[in-house]
């Protein structure tokens, strides 16, 4: 029997973090620790769920903006190749009347950025909830600790 502890780090406590300007801005919102533990073969073999893992906060002021997000760092134990990230953002819910490009079905992260979602120009502040998943890692990644960062990006489309 194999058994791999996968920790999963975007911060380990619910946390805050905003990029602004004077009229558009994103902020993040952690909801939860966001900790995969993987100590059973079942862990393994099954995906798992944070559900309402993160919240985006948008306000788009002065132009329209897209949303992006992508894998910034993914380290493991030694033994471990970089490849494939089993990250996934799922959209759950959002509270924009004029979002675009929505992308509603399970997101597999990568190294690049991959956008979410365009919001029109406006005045008010829009919420966008994430689920936070961790695809069934198999028993192809090393035992250890594994950490990873996501990165949210704010454009002009």
């Amino acid at each position: 029997m194999r058994i791999i502890t996968l920790l999963v780090l975007l911060w380990y406590l619910p946390f805050c973090a905003t990029a602004q300007n004077a009229t558009n801005n994103l902020q993040l919102y952690t909801n939860t620790g966001l900790n995969f533990t993987c100590s059973d073969p079942a862990d393994l073999e099954n995906d798992q769920t944070i559900a309402g893992a993160i919240t985006l906060i948008v306000r788009t002021k002065s132009s329209n903006c897209s949303i992006y997000a992508r894998m910034s760092s993914f380290l493991g134990p030694s033994g471990f190749v970089t490849g494939t990230y089993p990250i996934q953002l799922d959209w759950t819910s959002d509270n924009s009347p004029n979002a675009g490009n929505l992308v509603t079905s399970a997101l597999t992260l990568t190294s690049s950025d991959q956008r979410l979602f365009t919001q029109s120009k406006t005045n008010k502040t829009y919420s966008f909830n994430y689920n936070l998943i961790l695809k069934a890692p198999g028993y192809a990644y090393p035992p250890g600790h594994y950490n990873f960062t996501i990165l949210f990006t704010m454009t002009r489309p």
